[in-house]
């Protein structure tokens, strides 16, 4: 694996008109948006026409995931030679203190790691856990929730690994979002699960200690930038995250990340390019 620019499919998701069509949580139903822009058969092409050649897709801009669609996305990333890295799978709480609605969780979450196979990515997201915990100063391997969601993503993972999808997680959501509740877990997975290190989930005057915590974890990464009220990007930001990543040893796809107030006479693509040119330097 090698280092390099990626997108995820939520940077684009005002030309996608914002799909949701999953069955999951029928209140974010929202249906396709006629006023779209881009249809996600058309992403790779766009992405690979923007310089980019690799991928990330949201669960919930999947219209369908009938097997011929399957198909014919996973045709129209090769014709763009361009690769389908991951699918995010954005919902599920594997750590939820009800019984049953942890296991109809999981059982979602297997489907989408299936339809991951099914589509020939290599590798899929999943929340570690939507549980706040306390530790209070206890031992964090020791605590239930930190112990679940170890126990969970290693059965994921062994789930994944028979269907050729690598299962991995990110500092998203309450339980993974301290670092040393992420480390936690990953160390009661013996290496089994990385993770894909988010700057912009961490808040604060600590945010570069904890990003530091967590970068020598990631396989993929995803990267946020802030602008200027003229849509100019603000370099340090970006770059300050990156070259954390680097000093790290990080070797994957580094996706750019966009969602912010789209300027009159811009795109998503202007902001991206802006990303990637900060980015490709550094690489």
């Amino acid at each position: 694996m090698t280092t390099r620019i990626s997108v995820s499919s939520w940077s684009l998701h005002r030309a996608l008109g914002s799909v949701w069509l999953d069955e999951f949580d029928p209140a974010k139903q929202t249906g396709p948006n006629v006023d779209a822009e881009l249809a996600l058969l058309e992403l790779p092409s766009r992405a690979a026409e923007n310089g980019i050649f690799t991928l990330e897709l949201c669960h919930f801009h999947f219209p369908t995931r009938d097997s011929a669609f399957l198909a014919e996305l996973a045709q129209e990333a090769r014709n763009a030679n361009v690769e389908l890295y991951s699918v995010l799978i954005d919902d599920g709480d594997i750590t939820a203190l009800e019984p049953a609605t942890r296991e109809r969780d999981i059982a979602w979450i297997k489907g989408w790691i299936e339809t991951t196979g099914e589509l020939g990515a290599s590798a899929a997201r999943v929340i570690a856990g939507d549980r706040a915990i306390q530790p209070n100063g206890s031992d964090l391997k020791s605590h239930a929730a930190i112990q679940l969601s170890a126990r969970i993503l290693r059965e994921l993972h062994a789930f994944g690994q028979d269907r050729g999808v690598k299962v991995f997680t990110e500092n998203f959501k309450a339980l993974p979002s301290k670092a040393d509740q992420l480390i936690a877990i990953l160390e009661l997975c013996d290496g089994l699960i990385t993770i894909c290190a988010d700057f912009g989930n961490f808040k604060g005057p600590d945010r570069y200690a904890e990003f530091r915590k967590i970068a020598p974890f990631a396989t993929s990464a995803h990267a946020k930038a802030q602008y200027q009220a003229d849509a100019t990007i603000i370099p340090d930001d970006l770059e300050g995250g990156i070259r954390v990543l680097l000093n790290a040893d990080f070797d994957g796809p580094l996706s750019l990340i966009f969602d912010q107030t789209i300027a009159s006479g811009r795109t998503e693509w202007n902001y991206l390019a802006s990303m990637k040119a900060v980015a490709d330097p550094l690489l």
